[in-house]
């Protein structure tokens, strides 16, 4: 209820008085009014009593009431410390409201010193178990529609999948001279499921819609697995890789997407496989080369091993003429046809182009393989050959080969005992037997049934398994008196009856060749028993150091581990081992005249059939009827099969003084390198995990990848030390890897480094480590590191897989839960969850009763700590130069809330030792400065912190007087923002 009362009555005075007093009394109204005007007056009865309904409001009261305020509702609140006591008693609600909330001793500081505070709740920042935030954003890459815009913050959903998912937000990348569109979903429903590639997406309040007004965006899939081709080797679970958009070599690019970035999820124990780099690019290769993998010819095991050309760099479009002379030999200039393939007719009367084929190709460099088949069981090095080709004519003389038939190729001594042989000495290489047997362990003779079982012709011998009479356990036949009937080199019919099993190593109703047989078992063989082979030895004066002359290259050999053997008088020691050729022998044919040695050579099982060509390099020309391949062909000739020649396309077309033809590298078209070393056989790539998806990636393309963010191996040795010993092992610390570096230093005179070996150069480093050593008594080195983008020494390749979303890279959105972030154990003091700090320009002696006898919460702890703002403001700036002189009477170069930091008179500058304490400096500088010297404790100069730096200095004024003055200096630089005291 509202009261209305009139402050002011003595406007009120003369109508209360008879009118005859106006004319007998003016004097007396005037006396009254002048009375009740007195009384009105501030202090005095009337005005104080018409004033107590204004009282109650704190707005209007009087200042000794505000006490009683204050007793009532801020007990605890020293009044004479309050800068605005009725705004206080105001609001004090909203502070009780808030007790024991943050914004409780905001508010309180606010109303109390007008002042601004912060809360630090120590408990944060406490360290906890699994307190991390982990965020793996995940998105599409979609086709660009005006629409994407409007996605952001709706939900979408597939057209095809039914999946849906809120847009978080949309951005727009740079790629390939393009833009792709990218938006970043959340809350994908259902769960596990995801969106479809190519499906086109829409609102989903749009899903019944049929006549959508909008272009639909497509979703273009992105990178989530890869299958792996070749999976390199060493390396680690963990390693981080990086697919590889430009060429690390030519900086040309090498894959549509990029920034795809893989973890290496298993690995596993190798067996031989191949790895596949490219040593010299060479020149004069067309995109669809020809590529050839071969053995060692010592190799006995390795199979499968494979590759392509991926991409040319430096490339070049040259003309070249495809007929190849060597199939026109023996034709005529007056011939009446030259029989050109491009016009049979031509002879010398026609032109050049009229008569000869051209062909225009683009060639260049080999910058990267794609289709990388690593294969299995390789224990040296394969041989390698890139090709680009062209074929001549059938050539003159007919060919006979096969998969199998083998010859010897070369003899080497794998021991270094060898000694006492004899120059001439004849080595034998021999075919073995076969690993099958056919044995007879029956002590009776089954009689009458063996002729049932085994019966003869002509041409072909039989016998049965699983018959009457005949057990076929363990890998054996059994059977009797087998020399009876059978000898070496007899080709035999294995019949296995309907329903019988054949013996292991054996097919059932093959034809077998006899590669030995006695009376109580017969080995057989798939190929002819061919003849042996035989060399003689060179030796040196010892008779060791072996080497060999092949006399006899023998046939047919059925095994490449045959028995080989050592005619010798006294030799001892030695270890032979022959290695074969499969080999093509020609009858009437001219190899010498047309082929050399790594030469390729066309060959066609059937001239009827082109199925049957194929393409093999040769190892060696023996002679013009024998050719040594440096593979087994793939068919078997028959009896109308023929070769060409294949030239390689750059040699065959220009002359050796046109530059196309030869480069630094050697001959072009046949100068490359491509290595294919066998691994260690340890911790080869299996599978990888997807770390971030990139852009742009195209399903089904062929990629390479390096181990990304590694070590480099040069490290810069700034300083060496003293006192170290070689081999003591670096310590990488920071660069968050997630695999690290391992290395040894090596050491030279006085224990000083001067080498670094890095063995592993860790992956996943984000920025340079710090190096330190594990030394015993080594110090003062300081180490460098550098960090390679990728390490091109490890090699993996792939083809993408892509699924509708992509991932990116995760990340911690905090550092909770890092050991070496900013957190700290709990202690059950100052780090403890009821802990709070009140942080303002005040000491807590101010204010800690304050809050103990008002808002602080039963059960916390209250700690204090002095925070200024703003310094500069209040604090002196010295200008560069200008002289702050010694005097003989003390003066005061700077304060701060009312507490003198330093003060100077003639003889010594001193800094407040306040200062120090709050910001934990240990060593308070002080200056002594006399006549003639000045000098500084700890220092000869000056005292650095990290926030301050105190010097002092003196020089002769024109006058030759010595002036004593301090000045500001960080790092030789006034800089005045730095100074915080002085």
């Amino acid at each position: 209820m509202e009261f209305l009362t009139e402050k002011y009555i003595s406007n009120f005075v003369e109508s209360q008085f008879p009118r005859f007093y106006e004319e007998d009394g003016p004097n007396f109204i005037l006396f009254v009014k002048a009375y009740y005007e007195w009384l009105e007056e501030t202090g005095n009865p009337l005005r104080e009593a018409r004033s107590l309904f204004d009282y109650r409001d704190i707005d209007n009261t009087l200042e000794k009431f505000l006490e009683f305020f204050q007793k009532k509702y801020l007990y605890g609140i020293p009044f004479n410390i309050i800068s605005n006591k009725r705004f206080l008693l105001k609001h004090i609600l909203d502070v009780y409201r808030s007790k024991g909330a943050i914004q409780c001793y905001r508010l309180l500081f606010r109303l109390i010193y007008n002042e601004d505070v912060e809360i630090y709740l120590p408990g944060n920042d406490v360290l906890r178990v699994s307190d991390g935030n982990w965020i793996r954003p995940k998105y599409l890459e979609i086709t660009d529609t005006p629409v994407i815009g409007d996605f952001v913050g709706k939900t979408i959903i597939g057209k095809i999948s039914g999946t849906s998912a809120t847009v978080e937000s949309y951005i727009q990348k740079a790629y390939n001279n393009d833009i792709v569109n990218i938006v970043y979903i959340k809350n994908i429903l259902p769960n596990g499921a995801d969106f479809s590639v190519g499906e086109p997406l829409l609102l989903i309040s749009d899903i019944d819609n049929e006549n959508i007004s909008y272009e639909t965006p497509v979703n273009l899939g992105s990178l989530n697995s890869l299958v792996i081709a070749s999976g390199g080797q060493d390396f680690r679970i963990g390693d981080v890789v990086k697919i590889a958009h430009k060429s690390p070599f030519t900086d040309e690019i090498i894959s549509y997407g990029k920034e795809g970035l893989l973890k290496v999820f298993e690995v596993a124990k190798s067996t031989g496989v191949l790895n596949f780099k490219v040593q010299k690019s060479g020149f004069g290769y067309t995109a669809n080369a020809l590529t050839f993998v071969y053995n060692n010819p010592y190799d006995k095991t390795g199979f499968g091993g494979s590759y392509k050309i991926r991409s040319l760099y430096a490339k070049r479009s040259l003309t070249y003429n495809t007929d190849i002379i060597a199939g026109f030999i023996s034709t005529t200039l007056d011939d009446l046809n030259y029989e050109f393939p491009g016009n049979s007719p031509g002879n010398l009367y026609e032109t050049l182009e009229d008569t000869l084929t051209y062909q225009t190709n683009v060639f260049g460099r080999i910058l990267s393989l794609r289709g990388i088949r690593v294969g299995n069981n390789y224990t040296l090095p394969a041989n390698t050959f890139t090709r680009s080709l062209i074929k001549s004519i059938p050539l003159a003389g007919n060919v006979e080969y096969s998969p199998q038939s083998l010859k010897l190729y070369n003899i080497r001594d794998n021991s270094l005992t060898s000694t006492l042989y004899s120059n001439g000495e004849v080595v034998t290489v021999l075919n073995q037997r076969s690993n099958v047997n056919i044995t007879d362990n029956r002590t009776v003779s089954p009689g009458e049934t063996h002729a049932l079982i085994l019966t003869s012709n002509n041409y072909t011998a039989e016998f049965y398994a699983n018959s009457l009479n005949v057990s076929n356990t363990n890998d054996t036949i059994y059977f009797y008196d087998a020399d009876t009937f059978f000898a070496v080199s007899n080709e035999v019919l294995y019949y296995v009856p309907e329903g019988g099993t054949a013996v292991g190593g054996l097919t059932g109703n093959r034809n077998y060749y006899i590669n030995f047989v006695n009376n109580s078992h017969v080995a057989l063989t798939r190929y002819p028993f061919g003849t042996p082979a035989t060399a003689t030895i060179t030796t040196n004066s010892s008779g060791g150091d072996l080497s060999f002359t092949i006399t006899d290259r023998g046939s047919n050999f059925i095994t490449q581990t045959p028995n080989v053997t050592v005619t010798t008088t006294s030799g001892v020691g030695a270890n032979l081992e022959a290695s074969f050729a499969c080999a093509v022998t020609g009858t009437g044919t001219q190899f010498t005249t047309f082929l050399a040695n790594n030469d390729a050579v066309y060959l066609q099982a059937n001239s009827a059939d082109a199925n049957t060509g194929e393409t093999q390099m040769i190892r060696q020309v023996v002679n013009n009827s024998l050719l040594l391949l440096y593979g087994p062909t793939t068919y078997t000739s028959n009896a109308n099969a023929f070769y060409s020649m294949t030239s390689v396309i750059v040699p065959a077309s220009f002359a050796s003084y046109e530059s196309p033809m030869v480069s630094e590298e050697g001959i072009n078209g046949k100068n490359e390198f491509i290595s294919a070393i066998p691994s260690s056989g340890n911790n080869t790539i299996t599978s990888v995990k997807i770390l971030d998806s990139g852009i742009g990636y195209v399903d089904g393309e062929e990629i390479v990848a390096y181990l990304y963010g590694s070590v480099s191996d040069t490290v810069t040795i700034v300083s060496g030390g003293s006192g170290y010993s070689n081999n003591e092992k670096l310590v990488f610390a920071g660069g968050n890897p997630s695999s690290p570096a391992v290395g040894y230093i090596l050491t030279g005179a006085n224990g000083v480094i001067n080498d670094v070996v890095i063995t592993y150069g860790g992956s996943g480093y984000e920025q340079a480590p710090d190096i330190f050593v594990q030394t015993i008594n080594g110090k003062g080195a300081f180490l460098r590191a550098q960090i390679s983008e990728f390490n091109t020494q490890i090699e993996i390749s792939g083809t993408v897989q892509k699924t509708g979303s992509g991932i990116a890279r995760g990340y911690w959105a905090t550092t909770r839960s890092f050991l070496d972030s900013d957190k700290y154990i709990q202690d059950s003091y100052y780090y403890q969850d009821y802990s709070y700090e009140v942080r303002t320009a005040r000491v807590i002696s101010e204010y800690r009763d304050i809050l103990y006898n008002t808002f602080h919460s039963a059960g916390s702890e209250l700690f204090g700590k002095y925070l200024k703002t703003d310094l500069n403001q209040s604090l002196l700036q010295l200008v560069p130069d200008e002289q702050y002189e010694a005097n003989t009477d003390p003066i005061t170069l700077d304060t701060i809330v009312s507490e003198t930091f330093i003060t100077c008179d003639e003889d010594e500058l001193t800094v407040d030792d306040y200062v120090y304490d709050y910001y934990q400096y240990t060593n308070i500088p002080t200056i002594t400065v006399d006549a003639d010297t000045v000098s500084v404790v700890s220092s000869n100069t000056y005292i650095l912190s990290d926030y301050i730096v105190v010097s002092a200095d003196m020089s002769n004024n024109a006058s030759g007087d010595i002036n004593r003055y301090l000045r500001a200096d960080s790092n030789t630089s006034y800089i005045t923002s730095d100074i915080i005291a002085y």
